[in-house]
């Protein structure tokens, strides 16, 4: 890591030399990003600042601009999910991608009217204190996709369910998470056709869904991939 940070410093006066990309999003929704996996890159989103970024440890050295931009340098082959939330409350996640190319600029372009600025808000969950909401769902994703069970939260394993789908896909239930206001899901997806399949996050974010995240987005056949899912609490 700090070979990484180091490298990042030293790339970061040749910023002019980066490509553009334009990239819109959804709030708690997953996109898709392809960044240089030898050189430098560059988050930014339009007319907002990046405030936070979660990822797991090791896959990616960053360096925090004073225009709310992010220099990244990845430090992994292996596709990863990353987190970003913004100074006007725009949240959301990006499978990245490494591939052999130059440095880029990926500018973020929001879809989505934020009407309010966030608020702190100042309650208990389960004893400890509670994040506002769209912070306390990349809070959960990012636990759920790092294996680790997230404070405040019911865990629970499944065993020998199967729920079949179209295209030879079979979905199987392995944890869930219940809170007071979100549930967390984690589901293995297996290929059991005899074609690749290209997985879309579409499939499985129906109207309680407010993030899904896939650790892969084309299967082989015989080849496995984990869903993740955050879903609001249903209160009868």
């Amino acid at each position: 890591m700090p070979k990484l940070i180091h490298a990042l410093c030293l790339l970061l006066t040749a910023a002019s030399a980066q490509a553009l990309t334009t990239q819109s999003f959804r709030d708690n929704t997953d996109i898709p990003v392809a960044l240089s996996d030898s050189n430098y890159n560059r988050l930014v989103v339009k007319g907002d600042k990046i405030t936070q970024a979660h990822f797991p440890e090791g896959r990616m050295a960053i360096r925090n601009e004073e225009d709310g931009s992010l220099y990244v340098m990845l430090g992994s082959h292996e596709p990863f999910t990353l987190f970003l939330t913004t100074e006007s409350g725009h949240h959301f996640s990006a499978t990245v991608n490494a591939e052999a190319s130059l440095g880029k600029t990926i500018e973020f372009v929001s879809q989505t009217t934020v009407a309010v600025h966030p608020a702190v808000v100042k309650a208990t969950l389960n004893q400890s204190q509670k994040l506002p909401m769209g912070d306390a769902i990349a809070h959960l994703m990012t636990s759920m996709i790092s294996k680790n069970k997230p404070a405040g939260f019911d865990e629970k394993h499944h065993y020998g369910r199967v729920i079949r789908l179209q295209e030879g896909l079979m979905l199987t239930p392995k944890t869930t998470y219940q809170g007071l206001q979100l549930n967390g899901e984690v589901m293995e997806i297996y290929n059991g056709g005899k074609l690749p399949l290209d997985l879309n996050e579409a499939w499985f974010a129906e109207n309680d869904v407010k993030a899904v995240s896939l650790s892969a987005t084309t299967l082989a056949p015989k080849q496995k991939a984990y869903l993740y899912r955050v879903l609001e609490r249903a209160h009868g």
